[in-house]
């Protein structure tokens, strides 16, 4: 049952007007998972050096406050991404 839905989701990534198109779908993704690389560093590295290497009052808030994201359910996560983009 669940294999034509992920087999259009499949075919209409590589195929654009009647036509095999592999290589932009292969570049689009790529440059996707760098730029989700290096913001996802940008973000985490100071992070990190607030939470290991300063005394701050708040300690135990700011780790619940960073875990947050990794409790939610992905279905939230996916309606959310629905209805905001």
């Amino acid at each position: 049952m669940t294999g034509i839905p992920i087999g259009v989701i499949f075919y209409r990534a590589l195929v654009y007007d009647g036509s095999l198109d592999a290589g932009k779908t292969i570049i689009s993704t790529l440059l996707l998972g760098i730029a989700v690389a290096i913001c996802s560093t940008m973000l985490a590295l100071p992070l990190a050096f607030l939470t290991v290497s300063t005394k701050i009052t708040e300690k135990k808030r700011l780790d619940i406050v960073l875990q947050i994201p990794f409790m939610k359910p992905l279905y939230i996560a996916t309606i959310c991404w629905i209805l905001f983009t």
